[in-house]
This record gives C-alpha cells, structure tokens and sequence, in this order.
C-alpha cells in the first residue's frame, strides 16, 4: 500500500490559540494552588497530630491527678467513716451502762420505798408505844407495870 502523504499542519485560528494558552496558565495555577493546598493540607496534620498529642498529655495528666484526688477523698471518707462508727460503738456502750446503772437506781429506790415504809411503821408503833408509856406515866403506874411495858416494847423490835 502506497501512503499517503499528509499535508502540513494546519495553524489553529487565533481564537483557539488564546483559549489554549488560557487553558494552559489556568492549569497551571491549578496545578500551583493544588500543590499548595496540599502543603497546607500537610502542615494542618502535622500541627493537629502534634495537638493532639499534646491533648493526650494533658488529659492523661488530669486524669492521674484527678484519680489520685479522688483517692484522697475516698481514703478521708473511709477513715471518717470509720471514726464515726468508732464513736458511735462507744455512744452505744456508754448507753447501756446507763441503762443498767439506771436499773440499779431503780431497784435501789424500790428498796429505799420499803425501808420508808419500814420505818414509818416502827415511828407509828413507837409513837404508839409512847402514848401508853405517858398515859401509864400520867397515871402513875407502878415501876413493875412500866417494867412489863418497855420489855414488850423491846420484845417487839427484836423481833422485827
């Protein structure tokens, strides 16, 4: 097969000539402003990763300083609590003997109400007693009768 010669170029027309070239500065600032942005780009992960770890840092220091904190508050609020049942097992202790001394008062004035009663008797009965002994005085009873009188008297104390 025999070729074909072609011809010479044909020379774009003016118009498509300055919209190439157009087309070309625009690619290339494309071409500059994307290379920029992606510097950027780079730039803005670098100084966020370096943020975040400083972040990191920072956050796992008050973590520790509030774990150990709490710590702090925890161990107060045990020895308190601690103390408080301390105290008040003695309150209770403290009450109960009390509670039996009480009892031992109570048991003491009942029988303080007893040996009241006791002796108002005995004054009753001796002030009875005395009555007899001044009517026999009153009138004039023999020494023997008043003898008899003051034995019985005493028979009945001793007996008590």
């Amino acid at each position: 097969m025999a070729g074909r010669k072609k011809g010479p170029p044909v020379p774009p027309h003016d118009g498509e000539r300055a919209f190439a070239v157009v087309v070309e500065q625009l690619r290339g600032d494309f071409k500059v402003y994307g290379e920029a942005l992606g510097g950027l780009r780079q730039q803005m992960t670098e100084e966020l990763g370096g943020l975040r770890q400083q972040m990191t840092e920072e956050l796992g220091g008050l973590r520790q300083q509030m774990t150990e904190e709490l710590g702090g508050l925890r161990q107060q609020m045990t020895d308190g609590f601690e103390r408080v049942d301390r105290e008040l097992g003695e309150v209770k202790r403290d009450l109960a003997e009390v509670k039996h001394d009480l009892g031992e008062v109570k048991h003491d004035l009942g029988e303080v109400k007893v040996d009241l009663g006791l002796v108002k008797s005995a004054v009753t009965t001796h002030t009875r007693e005395l009555r007899e002994i001044r009517g026999a005085l009153g009138n004039k009873v023999e020494r023997g009768e008043f003898e008899a009188i003051v034995e019985h008297a005493v028979a009945r104390i001793a007996h008590r």
